[in-house]
This record gives structure tokens, sequence and C-alpha cells, in this order.
């Protein structure tokens, strides 16, 4: 494991204005050909979900049509299949305690450390 290539990029608020070229460099290749996963499963047992419509709303403002991805269905095994085609998994808040447990739950956290340490995906997340 090469932890110096890991790709990690976290914010408080998605991506704002002022993020925007600096996340878009971070990707390495035109948005439009980006395959993200968004993973809103903090937000699941959340009644307000304007922070994210708000998130969603940012990856389209950059040009990237972001996969809707909560694990509250998910297998291990899908889980592990579908994330190893991602560009970039990225988690959204929401209750931090609810998303521990379904990463837990589900083999989430193994997995996407994995693929994080081993520099297959990049690893974005907003405030969870």
């Amino acid at each position: 494991m090469n932890y110096d290539l890991m790709k990690l990029f976290l914010t408080s608020s998605c991506i704002p204005k002022n993020l925007r070229e600096p996340f878009l460099a971070f990707l390495g290749k035109p948005p439009e050909q980006i395959k993200l996963f968004f993973i809103p499963t903090a937000s699941d047992v959340e009644d307000n979900k304007f922070y994210t419509c708000q998130s969603m709303d940012d990856f389209s403002a950059v040009g990237i049509d972001p996969i809707w991805y909560s694990l509250r269905f998910k297998t291990k095994e899908q889980i592990a299949r579908e994330l190893a085609t991602a560009d970039v998994v990225w988690v959204n808040g929401g209750n931090t305690f609810y998303l521990l447990d379904a990463a837990r739950r589900t083999g989430f956290m193994e997995i996407v450390s994995k693929l994080v340490r081993d520099c297959r995906v990049m690893y974005g997340g907003t405030s969870a």
C-alpha cells in the first residue's frame, strides 16, 4: 500500500464555488468522464434533506452526474462490485452514528477503505 497517493477531498459544504476549480483539478480528468457514487446514507434518518439536495446540485454545477447510492439495502457483495467501478466515492453528511452503523453492517467501511488505500478510487466527503 502506498499511502502517499491516497486522494481525499473533504469539505464542510460539498463543492462551494470557491472550491470548484481545486475539485476539478483533484479529479484529474474531465468531469463528464467521472463516475461518482454519492452516498447519502447519513441523511436517511434526517427529516431535512436540503443539504443532500444541495450537494447533488453542486456536482451538477461542475458537470458531474452523480450516482445516488444509499447503503440501506445493499449487500457487501454488491458494494464491492459496484464501487470497484467508481472514480470517486463521496459520502454526504447527516447522522454520523447511523452512517457508521450502516458502513459497518454492510461492509462499506472495509471495502471503501481498501479501495482508497490501494488508490483505486478517490474519496470525498461532506460534513459527516
